[in-house]
């Protein structure tokens, strides 16, 4: 049987390479190594001294940097270098510009960010946010629930994934919020809690985050403009379900009082119905049946006021949100209905994301913690979807 052809080392290819320019000689000459940038790397613009300037960066052996040339030792630190990368250098840092609405720009954004493994029997770890904001995440989630002793806690709902405190999710984020950039943080609350446990995760919210949460509408901006990321430099933000103000007639405070008394659940669409089905097949044998009506949760007022650009409404139309929908209302739709939306109504949901910030989100059916094909949806996104929400690369605990 014929033996497959052993495949060349990287470093035997870069020898070929350098023999290729340096025709039998010991070094490679600096007019040698243009020819080399010219052809090979296609630095069309280079010159001498930049052949030379590379010489004196990677070139080590004296005799090799007075002759103007360089070994195979210092051409192999090249082509291992920065210089040699193909992704562009000077987009390791930011280049684009940053003071356009934050509609102008993909978030990127976690789901069930707290989980380490898989969405029913998963660990929740303080670790997992860690990860996520040292990936670069910008919006991350917290599923908030009623704990004992008055301390929320953060899990999946109606799972086996153990608990954390709400407490030690905040302080988590307040010490690693920035460290990979300088740009805003939003918190997206997925909030069970009654009033009162609202009551105490807004207090914590405050006391933790301190200066770097957003409190209040920024002064320079005109009414109903949304800020840039550079306005949010070093700024955390509330993503939640927000009370209108009280106005003085009869009616309209009735309809006021029971402003944020929808079910969490309701501004999530399809999903929930699907995340259920998908959880009572897993713990019954009986066929799921269908979801059970469960207490309204009422935003409370202190809560509620921390939510500045960033609130939470369900999705019920292009043509309801181009009439009802404030450009600081933003709104999840999961996966399988994002798709239909795309599919059915393409010019309509771009139009809508640049006015917008939408949230797509993992199907509840994703147990193991894997992520949709976002090229299904590239249409969309190319024309600005804000929110991509990707469930970080989990490791499974067997």
């Amino acid at each position: 049987m014929r033996k497959s052809k052993t495949p060349t080392s990287r470093r035997v290819e870069i020898q070929q390479l350098y023999q290729n320019y340096s025709a039998g000689m010991t070094s490679l000459p600096a007019s040698e190594l243009l020819k080399f940038l010219h052809k090979e790397q296609m630095e069309l613009t280079a010159n001498e001294d930049t052949a030379e300037s590379l010489i004196d960066r990677y070139e080590i052996e004296e005799t090799a940097r007075e002759n103007r040339s360089m070994t195979f030792e210092g051409f192999l630190r090249y082509m291992e270098s920065k210089d040699c990368c193909v992704f562009n250098q000077a987009h390791t840092s930011v280049y684009q510009d940053m003071d356009q609405p934050l509609t102008n720009y993909f978030i990127s954004t976690s789901h069930n960010t707290y989980l380490t493994g898989d969405q029913l029997i998963g660990k929740s770890h303080l670790d997992a946010y860690v990860w996520a904001l040292r990936k670069g995440c910008r919006c991350l989630e917290i599923d908030t629930w009623d704990g004992p002793d008055m301390e929320p806690i953060v899990y999946h709902g109606y799972t086996l994934t153990t608990k954390i405190l709400f407490k030690d999710v905040i302080t988590t984020v307040a010490r690693h919020a920035f460290e990979v950039s300088a740009y805003p943080v939003i918190l997206s609350l997925e909030n069970h809690c009654s009033q009162q446990q609202q009551e105490v995760m807004a207090q914590y919210l405050v006391s933790i985050l301190g200066d770097v949460l957003l409190t209040g509408p920024l002064d320079h901006l005109a009414n109903g403009e949304l800020p840039s990321p550079n306005d949010l430099k070093y700024k955390i933000l509330i993503k939640n379900k927000k009370k209108k103000p009280r106005i003085k007639t009869e009616q309209a405070t009735e309809e006021s009082a029971d402003e944020g008394e929808e079910d969490y659940d309701d501004l999530e669409d399809e999903e929930d119905d699907e995340d259920h089905q998908t959880k009572t097949k897993f713990w019954s044998p009986r066929k799921a049946g269908p979801k059970k009506e469960e207490k309204k949760v009422v935003v409370a007022q202190a809560l509620s006021d921390l939510v500045i650009y960033t609130r939470s409404v369900k999705f019920i139309s292009f043509s309801h949100s181009r009439e009802n929908q404030s450009n600081f209302e933003n709104t999840s739709t999961a996966e399988k209905k994002a798709r239909k939306l795309a599919s059915a109504s393409g010019l309509d949901f771009v139009q809508h994301n640049q006015r917008f910030l939408t949230r797509i989100y993992p199907a509840g059916s994703r147990m193991s913690s894997s992520n949709y094909n976002t090229r299904v949806l590239e249409t969309v996104w190319h024309h600005k979807l804000p929110f991509r929400v990707l469930d970080n690369p989990k490791v499974c605990e067997k």
